[in-house]
């Protein structure tokens, strides 16, 4: 099965190759909280990241995690 990679922010690439990094400068201009010393994206900056890059996403999955939000 051809997994989708997980993206993340990060200050660095880091050496795993089934991370995507998105390298920046500063976490200034991320929504984000942290949960258990882990720094996640908020709802509002998760669907943010996905309509930026909606040519390379997989459609259907994303359709079907807004209806379980709503």
């Amino acid at each position: 099965m051809d997994e989708s990679k997980i993206h993340v922010y990060a200050k660095e690439k880091g050496q795993f190759s089934n991370i995507e990094y998105n390298v920046v400068d500063s976490y200034d201009g991320i929504d984000y909280f942290v949960s258990d010393g882990v720094m996640c994206t908020t709802l509002n900056q998760t669907i943010d990241d996905i309509l930026a890059n909606y040519d390379n996403i997989d459609e259907l999955a994303f359709l079907k995690s807004i209806i379980l939000i709503i």
